[in-house]
Formats: C-alpha cells, structure tokens, sequence
C-alpha cells in the first residue's frame, strides 16, 4: 500500500515538474538555472507532451532499476546529438 503511494507522489511529481515544463517550454527549472534547453530533433521546438512524458519515463523508471546509469552515460559516447537513451527515445536532443 506504501509502495503504491510512493509511486503515485513521484508519477505526479514527475509529471508536475519535468513533463509538463519540458513541452510547454522546453526545459525545467534546473534547465533553465544552466541555460539548457530540450528539443525536438525534427523541428527544433519543444518536444509534444507525449514526448516529454515518454523522455521523463525513459529516464526514470531505468534510473530505480540502476539500469539508468547506463543509459546517461551513453550520451557521451552518441554521434552526432550526444542522446541518452531518454532522448532516442523521445527523438529530442539537449542544446545549449
């Protein structure tokens, strides 16, 4: 039952604070902080909500199985857009 609610807090923090910002103007809080912007790889704009949800799950349900760290640290090795898993899977990139 905990566990249940743990999970619906975070499902609707993450929606709240990643999801939404990220289609309504591209980036987060923290994004914002570092000049950072999150895009669309086709059209340059901000990626649809079901993108940004789909970048947001892509990263963080791997991220509680450990599985995550992987999937960061692939952006570094990524030609030409330097995309982690969450952004291949969006089809988004990070500019900034």
């Amino acid at each position: 039952m905990y566990l249940g609610a743990v999970l619906a807090v975070l499902l609707v923090f993450g929606v709240l604070y990643e999801a939404l910002p990220t289609a309504r103007w591209g980036r987060t809080l923290g994004k914002k902080l570092l000049g950072l912007q999150v895009r669309d790889i086709e059209a340059h704009e901000p990626p649809t909500f079901g993108g940004a949800l789909r970048r947001w799950l892509v990263y963080s349900v791997p991220g509680l199985l450990l599985v995550g760290v992987v999937g960061v640290l692939w952006g570094l090795f990524d030609r030409p857009w330097h995309q982690c898993w969450h952004d291949k899977a969006a089809h988004t990139f990070v500019a900034g």
